[in-house]
């Protein structure tokens, strides 16, 4: 089993630490996770592959969305649930809105499927995901650089 420090489930709090914790690790060395991208007719595929010992935060997403973890174990981390343990095989709906923070307990591919008829893939990225204002505020910190 593993330990997990209890968050206090009221959305607002968590978007607030969720804020403050993704501040912190968007100013540490970044693990690279790969993206892989598809497209078939009316459909976008987002696939990313996390390793081992990770901690990531997803972005919240404009409109519910069908995942499917193909490979590997996480423990996830959703505002007003119980920390669940994820694992291959596994297949949802992500809902529009939601964040959540997870830990890679194995090397994880996670994917995630769009409707969309939009071929370009910056315009899909900017129509599907909803950054937070403090990924924002580094990514305009970044391009100063």
């Amino acid at each position: 089993m593993y330990e997990v420090t209890a968050f206090n489930y009221t959305p607002p709090d968590f978007r607030s630490r969720i804020e403050e914790l993704e501040e912190y690790m968007l100013n540490q060395e970044q693990v690279e996770i790969p993206v892989t991208h598809l497209q078939a007719e009316g459909m976008y595929c987002r696939e990313i592959t996390i390793p081992k010992g990770t901690i990531a935060i997803g972005h919240a997403h404009s409109e519910d969305f069908i995942e499917i973890v193909s490979k590997g174990k996480m423990l996830l981390y959703s505002p007003g649930k119980e920390p669940i343990e994820v694992k291959a095989p596994h297949t949802g709906i992500g809902k529009a809105g939601k964040r959540k923070i997870g830990y890679a307990l194995e090397d994880t591919v996670w994917t995630t499927f769009h409707h969309t008829h939009e071929t370009d893939i910056k315009k899909i990225e900017e129509r599907i995901i909803v950054k937070s204002d403090t990924f924002k505020a580094h990514e305009l910190s970044e391009a100063k650089i």
